[in-house]
């Protein structure tokens, strides 16, 4: 990467990563937060449904949050609460976009019996075994999401080679741990050296604009590597510092066009 690029990609980092952007986001849920468990299940849940235009998922989960009165572990642990509370939100239509009230309840059933085995979501990360073959692959840690939520409508299966940018959202929101933006509450998992850009449009047009990556269309996990790996020739120790630069860029620039 020539130096102008690299010093343009460090420059627009410094623009959107601030405590403002919190406030623009969907990280601020989680925000709301102090203790571990509410923070994983809030942020959780909150990336799942992180697609589309901003205003539209922040309407969505403010809704959401209040439902549950403000208690995302209370609500996630006892599973009559969970079906009582959804049949309470369910008013006959989507809860988001092309997820059902059933697809919430299933997502909510999981986190669940993951709670019922394991401390933690990062302990179930940890803990969860994967086959040999696996360890060769730089995302291990997506890919043992993918297997702890196997089945959920909007989780990419293990199989797949999906970029699973809401996966890689949640990981870079509980792993990065400089405060600013990100919650950084995991310590064990991984590191922040080790995430893998979130792969959206914005990011993959800007990507295309500053020669990171050839013309594309696609969207997948290689094409995430291809950018991530671009970025931490400017951020070796956290390349997804650059995901603001990228994703602030391109949703602005949306955002001026009228596009979602």
């Amino acid at each position: 990467m020539n130096k102008k690029i690299a010093e343009e990609i460090r420059e627009l980092a410094k623009r959107y990563h601030t405590p403002d952007f919190i406030t623009r986001d969907p990280i601020q849920f989680p925000h709301h937060f102090t203790e571990k468990k509410d923070i994983e299940v809030s942020a959780f849940i909150t990336t799942w449904i992180t697609f589309g235009k901003r205003e539209c998922v922040i309407r969505k989960l403010n809704e959401f949050h209040q439902a549950i009165d403000w208690k995302p572990f209370e609500f996630i642990r006892d599973t009559d609460n969970i079906n009582q509370v959804i049949s309470t939100m369910n008013k006959g239509k989507k809860f988001y976009r092309f997820y059902s009230y059933v697809d919430l309840r299933a997502l909510c059933m999981r986190l669940n019996k993951i709670y019922t085995v394991y401390n933690s979501l990062e302990e179930a990360v940890m803990q969860t075994e994967i086959g040999p073959d696996m360890h060769r692959n730089a995302h291990i840690h997506l890919y043992k999401l993918q297997s702890l939520f196997s089945g959920i409508k909007g989780i990419p299966e293990p199989s797949s080679y999906s970029a699973c940018k809401r996966l890689a959202l949640f990981l870079r929101w509980m792993v990065r741990q400089d405060k600013t933006v990100d919650l950084g509450i995991w310590k064990q998992a991984l590191k922040p050296k080790d995430l893998i850009i979130p792969l959206d449009t914005h990011v993959t047009k800007m990507a295309i604009r500053l020669g990171l990556i050839p013309e594309t269309k696609s969207q997948t996990q290689h094409i995430a590597q291809q950018i991530t790996d671009q970025l931490r020739e400017v951020f070796p120790d956290d390349p997804c510092l650059g995901d603001f630069a990228l994703f602030g860029k391109g949703e602005e620039e949306a955002n001026q066009k009228g596009i979602e």
